[in-house]
């Protein structure tokens, strides 16, 4: 019962940098999210750090909106789970915003953008109650508060 899913991680932005435990983070967010999900086979998947322009650029060309975002998720073909893509400034500002440490707000994004490469969505209230509480119950498996309060 033992699967390896390999996280291919890319620093675009060096305000990245800033973050500590990076790796580490992004390891335990999308294991604990794999597990939830039931997801029990090799895969990989990489997450892109980078800037707000990278991101403002990848919103405009895959969803037509020309303007940054916090988090992208991009499924792809078996073993190939998806790539995940952040934006510095404006994951900093929500987590300021917000009162959260960047650290909890980073962790709950990488869960919300895994669970996107799973086909959980948020467009109708159902599937958005259905994907929150499943992003608290793996937060709260990693110790950390619920996002939406």
């Amino acid at each position: 019962d033992k699967f390896d899913v390999t996280i291919e991680i890319q620093l675009e932005d060096d305000a990245w940098t800033s973050i500590n435990g990076l790796s580490e983070l992004c390891h335990t967010a999308i294991t604990h999210t794999l597990r939830a999900v039931d997801f029990r086979q090799d895969g990989e998947l990489s997450i892109l750090f980078a800037s707000d322009a990278r991101l403002q650029q990848l919103n405009k060309t895959y969803r037509l909106i020309n303007k940054p975002t916090n988090v992208l998720a991009f499924s792809s073909d078996p073993p190939m789970l998806g790539d995940i893509a952040l934006a510095f400034a404006t994951v900093s500002n929500q987590a300021e915003e917000q009162l959260k440490p960047m650290s909890d707000h980073i962790a709950h994004l990488l869960v919300h953008g895994t669970l996107h490469l799973f086909e959980f969505d948020h467009h109708t209230n159902v599937e958005r109650e259905r994907m929150e509480a499943l992003e608290r119950d793996i937060l709260a498996q990693i110790g950390i508060p619920d996002p939406y309060q």
